[in-house]
């Protein structure tokens, strides 16, 4: 064995220095200097060496962690795989020119959250339950890629409890299910309802009636259109109206003329009401002289009354001055009251004529310009009767063609709510839990490498340290020889 001490090359120098006067200190200074050539080669060929040397402790803990592997391998339980897809529910889908796709019962994020914190948990502390032999449930993992739709139950476990693992999964999912079932029967429900009420209003515009009370309306309106079209078109209807307007022109002009009469009538009434006055006025004179002579002559009876001759003389004076009153009272009401309210009278009806007269005038002149103008009328009415008719003829279209788009709307509709019927699905799991083929984790072979390597790896270091130690104890006992 080649010995390091050999290739060195010491150097030694000393120096010593007296510093201060009470106090002298010898100090050695050895400076080494070690010459270090071909030092990475002597180093793996030294290690090489101690591996060589050491050999059979270095195989001796790898054979003892490869015979551990093997006996851990050995002794290790088969584990399987146990696992169900569960898909979320749907409401329905909508149609294929949508961008909002299909509508979740729940939430992916919401069903997971209740997988996790709740079912799983549950499902667990039944499993338990019903197997209290067992210390432990199975730890069962729900797992979903983004955007998906689609969770992942799993478990492991040894094969003889296969049929516990099972049932676990399988109770979690009928959970989820029973949580959304409930959602999915109302939305069903309500999508069926919609479905009848859709076929009823389908077959509601597919009936004959229907479009035949529709075109009824449109075939009455044409129908009169051409009506008022033929009539306005014919002569003798306009020699009709020709000859209408003449003889209300020839009537009105005799109701003038009456008029006219009237009116001449009633100023003549009008000035025999001022002789009326006038005579009433001198009568009321004549009357009032009258009694004041009567009068007199009563005073002058009245003092020469001796007898009874003048005694009947003085009454037969007094009743002739009230007859007279009388008369005089009479004329006056007449005068001051009959006569305004006659004359008031007469004008209200001459003012009553005028207006008749100027109404029938302006009615006259109407007459002369419908007269003139009721061929160009006839010509204008006509025209806009044609314009009616073809309004109507595009009215009738635009209604077939509205019925059209109604029906196949309505088609449409029961087809989207089908369809959306049929997009129905429950939550449910897409083939049901199963067992892997294979077992799952760590392989036996995999388990009997490892060990060896870290036997290998382990046991390199124990001959490493052993070697370290070795060396340690030498140079103790060289520094103690020296």
């Amino acid at each position: 064995m080649i010995n390091k001490d050999d290739l060195q090359k010491i150097h030694i120098l000393g120096q010593r220095e007296h510093i201060g006067a009470a106090e002298s200190l010898s100090t050695d200074v050895q400076l080494v200097s070690v010459d270090r050539g071909y030092d990475d080669e002597i180093s793996l060929l030294d290690l090489w060496l101690v591996l060589a040397k050491r050999r059979y402790l270095l195989l001796a803990i790898a054979l003892a962690f490869m015979a551990a592997g093997i006996t851990g391998a050995v002794m290790k339980p088969i584990v399987y795989g146990y696992s169900a897809v569960l898909q979320i529910g749907v409401k329905g889908t909508v149609a294929a020119s949508s961008d909002e796709g299909s509508s979740f019962i729940d939430s992916p994020d919401n069903v997971l959250t209740k997988l996790t914190k709740s079912y799983i948990p549950l499902a667990a502390a039944q499993f338990l339950q019903v197997n209290p032999a067992l210390k432990s449930a199975p730890k069962i993992t729900a797992t979903m890629q983004k955007n998906s739709d689609l969770i992942v139950l799993e478990t492991k476990g040894q094969e003889k409890l296969s049929t516990e693992y099972l049932s676990v999964i399988q109770g979690i999912v009928g959970l989820i299910q029973k949580d959304h079932q409930p959602q999915m029967d109302i939305v069903r429900s309500g999508l069926e309802r919609s479905l009848d009420n859709a076929k009823m209003q389908l077959a509601q515009l597919k009936t004959p009636l229907t479009l035949q009370l529709k075109q009824k309306k449109f075939e009455m309106d044409f129908l009169n259109s051409n009506f008022k079209i033929q009539n306005l078109k014919d002569k003798r209807l306009m020699f009709i109206k020709k000859q209408q307007l003449i003889a209300q022109k020839k009537n009105n002009k005799n109701k003038l003329a009456s008029l006219a009469d009237g009116l001449t009538g009633m100023e003549s009434e009008l000035l025999r009401l001022n002789d009326v006055d006038r005579l009433l006025e001198k009568r009321a004179l004549d009357l009032t002289n009258t009694i004041k002579n009567e009068l007199k002559n009563r005073d002058l009876t009245v003092k020469n009354i001796k007898s009874g001759p003048e005694a009947m003389t003085l009454l037969l004076l007094d009743n002739q001055i009230q007859v007279n009153r009388n008369q005089l009272a009479k004329i006056e009401e007449r005068l001051n009251i009959q006569q305004p309210n006659a004359r008031e009278k007469m004008n209200n009806s001459i003012k009553a004529n005028k207006r008749s007269q100027n109404l029938h005038k302006k009615l006259f002149a109407d007459i002369d310009a419908k007269l003139q103008k009721i061929d160009i009328d006839n010509g204008q009415a006509r025209e806009r009767a044609v314009l009616v008719k073809s309004n109507l003829e595009l009215n009738n279209d635009k209604m077939l063609i509205e019925y059209q788009n109604s029906l196949l709307a309505q088609q449409q509709k029961v087809d989207a709510i089908t369809y959306n019927l049929k997009g129905l699905r429950n939550t449910q799991t897409l083939t049901p839990p199963m067992q892997s083929l294979q077992p799952v984790g760590t392989g036996k072979k995999i388990i009997v490498i490892v060990s060896l390597i870290a036997g290998l790896f382990i046991g390199i270091f124990c001959v490493f340290f052993l070697e370290f130690l070795s060396k340690v104890k030498e140079r103790q006992k060289e520094q103690v020889a020296s």
